[in-house]
C-alpha cells in the first residue's frame, strides 16, 4: 500500500507504518518539516525538493549493501575509519585485547584510544598464496593468555595490506569461525577488499574455481559477524564505508554511536555510494582488472629482491632491498624521496607495516580505475632505475614528530648524507 500524507486518515496510517516514532517518517511524508535545521538530509541544491532525502535513501543503501554483503542490519558511513570507531565504541573496553590479522593503523588507534591493546596472531604460511591465513591454534593459545572475557571481538582482514596484500582462504576462515564460536567471541571481517580476495579464491583455491566471486564473497561473509569496510578501495566512489552486523543487540548499539557522531554522509554522498553499489558485476570486473595491473607493474619492474605483487598494490620489503643500507637513515623514505626527484613517481610507506627505521615496506598501489599501459610501462622503469641509484640517495634524520597517528604524516627530517654503512 503507498502511503500518502495529504489527509489526516493518510497521515494516520503513516504513524501506524513507522511505529508512532514521527522521527522515523520520511520527509516526504511531511507536509510542512521543522524536524531540525540541518540541511545534511535534505535535498537542497543538489537535487530537486520533491525528491526524498533521508529514510528511503538510507533503505535503499541497506537493502543494496545487505544483497551484496548478506548482513542484515547496515548502517552507512563517510569512511571506514568511522565504521571502526562505532564497532570499537560500542565493543571495548579498558583492558580490552582484540585479537585477529595485523591491523590497519586507524582500527589499532581506535582501540587504543579505549585502553585496550590489539595484538596480531601469527600467520600459518607467510611465504604461500594464502599467507594471510591464521593459525588457529595460536588463535586459541591466544584467548586462553587473554582470557575470553577480555577479548571484545576477532578481526579479520582478507587481503591483508599490512602483510602486502595477501589473500585468505574460505577454509581458514571457517577455522577462525569454529574457534571464535567455542568461545562465543564476535567474528569481524574487515571487508575493505574483500572482492578481490575473492578473484584469489577463485584463482587459487581447490573446489572453488567455477565459483562466481560475489558468491565467494557471501560465502566468507556467511561466516562472519559483522562486517566493516572502507568502499573507496574497491568501489567507484570518493566516500562511504559500512559497517554491518547480524545481531540485532550488538546493531542497535552501534547505531546509538552513530546517533551520537553521525554519519557523516550527506545527500549527496549517499545518492554516490548507492550508484557504486548498482552494478555488482562491474564492482568484480574492475577489481580483476586492478588485479592484472598490479602483476602487469611486478613483471615490468621484475622480480627483483624484496618485491612482491599483492591484490592492489606492488610491494617492496625494505630488508631485502636496502639491506646494506644504514637503518637508522631511513632507507625506505630515501628511496621513495630519490623516485619522486629523479623520476615524478610517487610510493608510499604501507600503512600498518612500516618503521621509519629498518624493515620498511613500501607500497605502490593501483586504485580500481586503474592505469593505462604505457603509465604503468614508465613508472615501472622508474622504479628499476631508482633501485639501481642507490649510490645517489640522501638519508635522513627525522627533526619533529607530533604525537599521536599524525606523527607519521606530519613528520619533517633533515637530509643527513650518503646511505650506506
Amino acid at each position: 500500500m503507498t502511503l500518502q500524507a495529504e489527509t489526516a486518515e493518510g497521515r494516520a496510517q503513516v504513524l501506524v507504518r513507522h511505529g508512532f516514532n514521527l522521527d522515523l517518517v520520511p520527509s516526504r511524508l511531511v507536509l510542512d518539516d521543522y524536524q531540525t535545521d540541518s540541511l545534511m538530509h535534505r535535498a537542497y541544491p543538489s537535487f530537486p525538493a520533491q525528491q526524498d532525502a533521508d529514510r528511503e535513501l538510507d533503505e535503499q543503501l541497506s537493502n543494496a549493501f545487505a544483497g551484496l554483503f548478506n548482513l542484515p542490519q547496515v548502517i552507512a558511513v563517510a569512511q571506514g575509519r568511522l565504521a571502526e570507531a562505532l564497532l570499537v565504541n560500542a565493543l571495548v573496553s579498558p583492558g580490552d585485547c582484540v585479537l585477529g590479522s595485523a591491523p590497519f593503523p586507524t582500527l589499532e588507534a581506535h582501540v587504543r584510544l579505549k585502553g585496550a591493546s590489539l595484538c596480531s596472531v601469527p600467520t600459518v604460511d607467510g611465504n604461500g598464496v594464502f599467507a594471510a591465513d591464521l593459525d588457529s591454534a595460536a588463535l586459541e593459545c591466544a584467548i586462553r593468555r587473554v582470557g575470553r572475557q577480555r577479548v571484545p571481538f576477532i578481526v579479520l582482514e582478507p587481503c591483508t595490506n599490512a602483510i602486502g596484500g595477501a589473500p585468505m582462504s574460505v577454509e581458514n576462515l571457517r577455522a577462525i569461525k569454529a574457534v571464535a564460536s567455542r568461545h562465543g567471541i564476535a567474528l569481524i571481517l574487515d571487508a575493505t577488499r574483500i572482492i578481490s580476495n575473492a578473484c584469489l579464491v577463485r584463482e587459487h583455491a581447490s573446489g572453488w574455481q567455477g565459483s562466481d566471486e560475489l558468491h565467494i564473497v557471501k560465502a566468507m561473509c556467511e561466516l562472519a559477524d559483522g562486517v566493516l569496510m572502507s568502499a573507496t578501495k574497491e568501489m567507484p566512489t570518493t566516500i562511504g564505508g559500512f559497517l554491518a552486523l547480524r545481531e540485532r543487540a550488538l546493531f542497535e548499539r552501534c547505531l546509538d554511536q552513530a546517533l551520537i557522531f553521525g554519519s557523516g554522509l550527506d545527500l549527496m554522498g549517499k545518492r554516490r555510494l548507492l550508484a557504486a553499489l548498482h552494478e555488482p558485476s562491474g564492482l568484480v570486473e574492475r577489481v580483476r582488472a586492478r588485479i592484472d595491473q598490479v602483476r602487469r607493474l611486478h613483471g615490468l619492474v621484475g622480480a627483483g629482491r624484496g618485491l612482491s605483487a599483492g591484490a592492489h598494490g606492488l610491494f617492496l620489503h625494505g630488508s631485502a632491498a636496502f639491506a646494506d643500507m644504514a637503518a637508522h637513515l631511513c632507507p625506505a623514505r630515501a628511496f621513495l624521496n630519490h623516485l619522486y626527484v629523479s623520476h615524478g613517481v610517487r610510493g608510499a610507506l604501507n600503512p600498518g607495516a612500516s618503521s621509519e627505521q629498518g624493515d620498511a615496506q613500501v607500497r605502490f598501489a593501483i586504485a580500481v580505475p586503474g592505469k593505462s599501459q604505457r603509465a604503468l610501462e614508465a613508472a615501472a622503469a622508474a622504479i628499476r632505475a631508482a633501485l639501481a641509484e642507490t649510490d645517489q640517495f640522501v638519508g635522513l634524520e627525522e627533526v619533529y614528530r607530533p604525537k599521536g597517528m599524525a606523527g607519521g604524516l606530519l613528520a619533517t627530517y633533515r637530509q643527513a648524507g650518503g646511505m650506506h654503512a
